[in-house]
C-alpha cells in the first residue's frame, strides 16, 4: 500500500514537472559556492484577468512584458537564505546593447536581464523564477491567503483594494491588489492622504506576499489530491528557467518558507537630469550599490564582465 502510494505521487510530481513554463535564455551563474536566484515578479497584460485590464490598461494600450518586482534570493550551501530587492527603475548596462531600466530588459528575456546585473553591479545569476500575477493570485487562495501588516487604513480605487490598519488576511484579488497598486491613500488624521508611487514599495508589498506564500506551501507524500493542487495552483503562477531542475525548485520552496524579517533593498537614487527629467521613472546607482552587490553575493563574481565604478 505504502509503495503504491508512492509510486503514485511520484508519477503526479513527473506529470505537474513536465508541465512548467519554461524561460530560454544563457546565465551567467554567480561563480560562488552559493545558488543565486532572480526571481521577477511579471506585470505583463497578457497574464492580467479581464477585470485588471480596465485598471491596469489592455495589451494593446501596454504592450509586452515587464520586470514590475526583482527580487534576488542568495540560498548559501548550509542553507541560510539572504534576499536583495532591485529597483524595476535601476539603469543598467548590457554589453554592445547599451543601457536602459532593468525592468524594461525583460522584454528582451531573462538573459538581458542577467547581462545588466553581471555587468553593471557584478552580480552572477544562477537561475530565475517569473511569478506571474494572475496565478499568484490562485496560489495565495490555494494556502489560505497571506498575512500583511498597515500602520494605517489603505485604499486604492482604481486597484480594488480596501486595507483596515493592522494585520488584514489577504485573499488573492486583494493580494494581487495589494502588489499592484498604483495609487495608494492612507487615512490620516481624519482625511484621505495620497501615498508617493515608488516601485520600490511596490517591490516590498510584493516580498511580503510571497513570503507569506512560503511559509504556508505544504507537499506531504500522504496527501497527494491536496498536494496536487498546491502543484497546479504553483504551476500556474511561475516560469522557470530552462536550467532548473526538481531538486532545484525544492530548494526554492525551502528558501522562500525560511525567509524571515525585511530583505534589503540595493542603494540607488534619482538621477540628476534637470527639471524637464525628473517626472521619468529612472533610478541609478550610487556610491553604495557596488558595496551592497558584492556583499550580498560575497564578492564580485568571477563568472561577470567587469562592473562599472559607480
Amino acid at each position: 500500500m505504502v509503495a503504491a502510494l508512492l509510486a503514485l505521487v511520484f508519477t503526479i510530481a513527473a506529470v505537474e514537472w513536465s508541465r512548467v513554463d519554461r524561460l530560454a535564455g544563457a546565465l551567467p551563474g554567480s561563480g560562488t559556492t552559493s545558488t543565486v536566484w532572480m526571481l521577477i515578479g511579471s506585470d505583463s497584460r497578457e497574464f492580467a484577468p479581464e477585470e485588471g485590464d480596465k485598471k491596469f490598461g489592455s495589451t494593446e494600450e501596454v504592450p509586452g512584458e515587464r520586470g514590475d518586482v526583482v527580487l534576488l534570493l542568495r540560498i548559501d550551501p548550509e542553507g541560510t537564505v539572504q534576499t536583495l530587492g532591485i529597483p524595476r527603475d535601476l539603469l543598467v548596462i548590457r554589453p554592445g546593447r547599451g543601457e536602459g531600466r532593468l525592468g524594461l530588459f525583460f522584454s528582451d528575456g531573462i538573459a538581458a536581464m542577467s547581462e545588466g546585473l553581471c555587468h553593471s553591479l557584478g552580480i552572477g545569476i544562477d537561475h530565475v523564477a517569473v511569478v506571474h500575477f494572475d496565478g499568484l493570485a490562485g496560489l495565495v487562495d490555494r494556502v489560505g491567503g497571506v498575512q500583511v501588516q498597515s500602520e494605517s487604513i489603505l485604499r486604492d480605487l482604481s486597484a480594488g483594494l480596501v486595507m483596515k490598519a493592522g494585520q488584514s488576511e489577504l485573499q488573492g484579488d486583494q493580494a494581487l491588489a495589494y502588489i499592484r497598486a498604483r495609487h495608494l491613500e492612507s487615512f490620516k488624521n481624519g482625511e484621505w492622504t495620497i501615498e508617493p508611487e515608488l516601485s520600490e514599495q511596490r517591490s516590498e508589498r510584493a516580498f511580503t506576499v510571497l513570503r507569506g506564500i512560503g511559509s504556508r506551501l505544504e507537499f506531504s507524500p500522504t496527501s497527494p489530491i491536496a498536494s496536487v493542487g498546491t502543484a497546479h495552483a504553483i504551476i500556474a503562477a511561475i516560469s522557470l528557467s530552462d536550467e532548473v531542475g526538481p531538486l532545484d525548485a525544492i530548494e526554492l520552496g525551502k528558501a522562500l518558507r525560511s525567509i524571515e524579517g525585511d530583505r534589503s533593498t540595493l542603494p540607488s537614487e534619482r538621477p540628476k537630469l534637470g527639471t524637464a527629467a525628473q517626472d521619468v521613472p529612472m533610478l541609478v546607482p550610487t556610491a553604495d550599490s557596488l558595496k551592497a552587490a558584492h556583499e550580498f553575493v560575497g564578492g564580485p563574481s568571477t563568472t561577470c564582465t567587469q562592473p562599472l565604478d559607480n
